[in-house]
């Protein structure tokens, strides 16, 4: 897996990144819920460590809980963020696209009539295909701007506003990168969806067995027995 630049130990990170696809559970709880849960259980076995330590639970235990809490909580909020981000960067790569799409019907019309007396030129526009493939687009806008340069006496017999040639290149470039963050972000996103769902099982194995101590513990004591389960479910 790409290595995570992230503010978690590097043992930490990578126990959580160690647990196989195969062995990930699926968060049935809302995560938000589930951690303020876990943050719950942690100050409620805190004050019962000296029953719980007869069945092996130590404050270690309790340690080693707000560390994995915190560790779900950061590839959480990572997710979140980018899942939140793809709309925006999506929409304004579309509204790049669409711009350059005008643009290019536009030029290609332009180009058209002013070079209507030169063959050779005319031949040169008449060979841009409208493909609107991303790329193809993008190489599309840099053709009309150098078309535009090599002519520009043809250009400006028709009045023909230069700036629009300016416009163009920046454009180009514009929509290329903007295409270019829309795309990674996709893979960064299932990335801390994944390592969220890693840090969420291995959150849960501990809590679950904070949990079971505590229910058999506390089998008889229905007031402390509440803490060992979850709100959420009731």
């Amino acid at each position: 897996m790409t290595e995570i630049t992230i503010d978690i130990r590097e043992d930490l990170l990578n126990t959580i990144q160690s647990i196989s696809r195969d062995n990930i559970i699926t968060p049935t709880v809302p995560i938000a819920i589930y951690l303020q849960e876990a943050e719950n259980l942690a100050v409620w076995a805190s004050d019962d460590l000296d029953q719980l330590s007869k069945v092996g639970i130590s404050s270690a235990h309790i340690e080693d809980l707000k560390e994995r809490i915190e560790a779900c909580r950061i590839f959480q909020t990572e997710w979140i963020k980018l899942k939140n981000i793809k709309p925006t960067e999506q929409k304004l790569w579309e509204e790049s696209r669409k711009l350059a799409i005008e643009l290019r019907g536009e030029l290609i019309f332009t180009y058209k009539y002013a070079f209507k007396d030169d063959k050779t030129a005319l031949k040169e526009v008449k060979k841009i295909k409208k493909q609107n493939k991303t790329a193809n687009l993008v190489a599309t806008l840099h053709n009309l701007y150098r078309i535009g340069n090599k002519y520009p006496e043809l250009l400006e017999k028709i009045s023909f506003d230069f700036n629009q040639l300016k416009d163009l290149s920046q454009l180009a470039y514009k929509l290329k990168n903007q295409r270019s963050e829309f795309v990674a972000i996709t893979p960064a996103k299932e990335k801390f969806k994944h390592l969220r769902n890693q840090s969420y099982t291995y959150l849960k194995h501990l809590i679950d067995e904070i949990k079971d101590a505590g229910k058999y513990v506390f089998a008889k004591n229905k007031e402390r027995l509440q803490g060992y389960h979850s709100r959420y479910y009731k």
